[in-house]
Parts: C-alpha cells; structure tokens; sequence
C-alpha cells in the first residue's frame, strides 16, 4: 500500500586500495544511479571500518586485498556490527576463490575487475530494491510504534528523524461497544475488506510518493500516514473529502467518519495526535452519517439525554397501552435525532435513560433491565443507522411494554418447555429475544406472556439464571479464571455489564462472592 519515495539516497561507502580504480568505482556507482550516494572513500579496511562506524552507510563497496586490514575481515567486523549493510566484493579473478570467504558472512554480490557498467547497474538496482524493501518495513515499524504509545525523538529512526507527516484517522461504520462479540468483529472486519479490495485508497493516494495504513492497538478504525516535504501545497480537508465519497461507496449504507491532522507533524508528535483524533472519533461519530469532522470544543451544547417535556409524552402514550402510538413517538424521536446528526455515544446514553423511563411504567427487574440494556447497546455496531437501530431494539421495547396485551395460542406448555430446552442448551451463546423469537417463529412479546404463564418467570430471567449459575460454579471449582473470562464464557463480553448483572442476581459483586 505504500512505495518509497523516489527522492531516498541510500549512502554508500568504497574501500580499495589502488586510487585509480578507487576513483572508477566512485564514478561508476555514482553515475548508473541517482539513488546512491558515496559518502566516503578510502584505500584500506581500518579507514572504512572507522568509516562505517561514524557515517552508517547502507552500502559498502570493498576489495579483498587491502593493507592494514583485508576485506574478509573488513567484511567480519562490519556484518557482526551493522548486519544491515549490504555489502558488494570488488575484486581480481584471481582472487575468486579467496573471496568465496566471505560468503559464509552472507555477502552475495561480486563484481570483477575492471567494472563492467552494465554489471553494475544490475548489482545496484538489485541492492535498491532489497533496501527499499528494508526501508519501507522500518519505516512502518517505526510509525506504528510511534503511533501507540509516546516516543522521544532520539528514539526515531534515522530515515524518519527530520521527516514530516500528515495523519488522518479513518472508522468505517460505528463505533464498537464495551461488549466484544465476535460477530462484531468480523462486521468491521469486512467493511475494511471491501475497501482494500476496491482499490480505493491506492487511487485516491496515488500523488503522495510514501504512505502507510496502520491498525491501532484497540478499536477498529485506522490510520493512514503520509508523507510529505516542508514546502509541499497540501490541501488536508481535500483529500479528507475525496476519501469519504470513495469510501462510502463501498461500505454502503454504512457510514465512513474520517478526522485527520491539518498541519505537518514529526514522529514524536504522532502518538500525542493520534490519542485526539480517536478521542474526536468517539465524541461526534454520528450514527447513520457519513462525515469529515474537525476537533470539537466542549460538548457543542448538546441536551442532556431526554427532555422533560419527551419523557412526558411517551409515559402518557405508555399508560395508553396502545402499541401502535408509542411505536411512532418512538419513531419520531429517532428521526429527530437522525435529522440533529446526533453522535452514537450520546444516543446510546439517551437509551440507557429510555429504558429507565420505561421500567417506571412495567415490572422489570434491575438483571432484566441490565440484560436487556446490555442486548439492545450491543445492536448498535452492527446498524446502519439510527432507523435501523430503532427497528432492532423495537422487538426489546415492545417485549418490555406491551407482554400483557398478547392473547395465548394452543400449545403454550409445549412451547414453553422447548424454549426452556433452548435455552439450557445455548446458554453460553450470544441469545437475544429477536433470535429467541425468529427461531420459534412467534413475537417476543408473546413468547414472554406464555412462558411466564407456565414458569413464573421471563425467558430473559431463566436465560440470566443459567448464566449467573455457570459463574458462580465456575469462580468456585475455577480460580485460575479472570471475571472477565468467566463472563465470556457464560455469554456476557462486557465485563462492566457481567459484573452488574451479577450483583443485580446474587446481591453481591464478584470479589465478594470469591472471597466467601
């Protein structure tokens, strides 16, 4: 995804002891290629070895027979010092087979005398392409640890010491939650692949000479960094643009939120960039919305969740108990949100206070309530936007509000018992109401009416029961097992929602049912 930039010299020391042919080498590599640069002559192994050390050449030029110091040993302290080198023998025929010494140290390019210019173009095009590649790996490298975490400037490599940068943060789709799934995870993971695969970012890149697209430690958006020169016109919010349009396409109808750094940075100011844009990313992506954002000030004067005068009108419509006329004060709350672009984090907010509005109004217990808070957040990653949203968690909110009004069909106890064999099946897994729902093919709502009315309980409950069973089983007979693991294990990715389910069912938190 990246090319070096044509500009790179690689630097490159000669050793040979006659200044006639000294003076030739010099010519020929300096002459065949503009991406060399002899930065040091001498005419003995000890002159090149101090010179190596001081000026750390990517090349070394050597003969074998020097005085003071051969080329086999100059070739022995320099592989052993600075592997990295890629080193040429230049020498006689007859010194063929002496040479053969120096293949042990890994050295694979020879060339005779005298210097065919031929020969050396093909040596030094094949050395170029090989440290291109060694380039671009330590560059990489070398950015991404610049990336994650705070880095001095004596600690940047040479090639990236007096470069500047320009970096944008790129997220396709929403932001994940505190809860994992897997599920999740392979949904970003395919939005990313259908742009890589679209060839997109190559195209919308192709006039920056460097770049690189680079994963961080935690989330599922990247960075993509260039590289650029100190006097270059560079229009930021241009290519912030033309990324989103390309983007978006591919990903659609799912959104692309993309920030970036308006001014040329060094390596040691990326990490410090880098925390603000996701920072930025997480604040104001805005559910359903493609968008180029810039760095907020403050809470840009959002309300505060629900409104006095909302909460209101939808308890009102609650008391009702007409379905259809919730439904569409719900639905025309989302839409107001929608058309206001409000950012994800502040909707999830609003709907952990929604569901709190409407536990006033139905009998729910604090793990249900948790339970089903922890199911609809998990929906959000996975939307497209605020609609789709709504028609997801609907079949929760309508499960919550309206389990009464369902008249039972035939076969209640039979159906009831299935459910409960389910469930004590796949426990483990990841089960909401809507699969519960689609897998035996009637509404949430009545499947909560029904097993209530055989049980005494909710599926939500017993599914919650099972659960909190297993976890409790397995802190006793399991020590070596993390709360965080146990709570995978029984079915629950998010460790703060585990926890508080299992305080809500067992009236204590987990260290202190450990502990005894």
């Amino acid at each position: 995804m990246t090319e070096v930039n044509r500009a790179s010299t690689y630097r490159v020391v000669v050793a040979e002891d006659e200044p006639r042919i000294l003076k030739n080498v010099v010519s020929k590599i300096q002459s065949n290629s503009d991406r060399f640069h002899v930065v040091a002559s001498v005419y003995n192994g000890i002159e090149a070895l101090e010179a190596i050390r001081d000026l750390r050449p990517d090349v070394l030029f050597t003969d074998i027979r020097m005085p003071k110091m051969d080329g086999l040993q100059l070739i022995q302290h320099v592989t052993q010092e600075f592997p990295h080198i890629a080193i040429v023998i230049v020498s006689g025929y007859n010194d063929f087979e002496y040479a053969k010494g120096a293949m042990q140290y890994g050295v694979k390019d020879y060339l005779l005398k005298p210097l065919d210019a031929i020969d050396v173009e093909e040596t030094l095009q094949r050395i170029c392409i090989q440290l291109d590649v060694r380039l671009l790996q330590t560059m990489r490298d070398q950015l991404r640890a610049a990336l994650l975490k705070p880095i001095s400037h004596s600690d940047i490599a040479f090639p990236l010491q007096n470069q500047l940068f320009h970096l944008y943060y790129i997220h396709a789709g929403h932001l994940p939650g505190n809860q994992f799934s897997q599920e999740a995870a392979e949904h970003f993971e395919q939005l990313w692949a259908r742009i890589e695969h679209s060839g997109v970012l190559a195209e919308q890149l192709k006039e920056f000479s460097s770049w690189w697209v680079i994963e961080p430690k935690h989330g599922f958006g990247k960075f993509i960094v260039l590289r650029t020169q100190p006097d270059s016109e560079f229009q930021a919010h241009r290519l912030a643009a033309n990324l989103l349009n390309a983007m978006q396409i591919q990903i659609a109808p799912f959104p692309v939120t993309i920030i970036f750094c308006g001014r040329a940075i060094q390596a040691d100011q990326l990490w410090e960039q880098s925390q603000q844009l996701i920072s930025e990313v997480d604040k104001q992506l805005a559910l359903g919305h493609s968008a180029v954002i810039t760095t907020s000030k403050g809470n840009q004067g959002l309300p505060p969740r629900i409104d006095a005068l909302t909460q209101q009108r939808l308890s009102q419509l609650i008391l009702t108990s007409k379905k259809s006329q919730v439904h569409k004060g719900i639905r025309e709350l989302f839409q107001q949100w929608q058309a206001e672009q409000r950012p994800q984090r502040w909707v999830e907010r609003t709907l952990q206070h929604l569901i709190q509005l409407f536990q006033q109004h139905v009998l729910v217990s604090e793990d249900e309530l948790s339970h089903l808070e922890y199911e609809m957040l998990g929906k959000i990653p996975l939307s497209s936007n605020l609609m789709s949203i709504l028609e997801s968690i609907w079949i929760i909110l309508d499960a919550m509000l309206f389990v009464n009004g369902e008249k039972e069909s035939e076969g209640g106890l039979e159906l009831t018992n299935r459910i409960e064999a389910y469930l004590k099946a796949n426990f483990s897994s990841s089960i909401t109401l809507e699969e519960i729902s689609d897998k035996f093919h009637f509404n949430a709502t009545y499947l909560i009416k029904v097993y209530k009315k055989y049980k005494n309980t909710t599926p939500l409950k017993y599914l919650i029961s099972l659960r909190i069973e297993e976890a409790k089983r397995l802190i006793a007979t399991s020590p070596e097992l993390s709360f965080k693991e146990i709570g995978v294990i029984v079915g629950y990715t998010d460790p703060n929602y585990f926890s508080r389910i299992f305080k809500n069912s067992t009236g204590t938190n987990l260290s202190e049912y450990k502990q005894g």
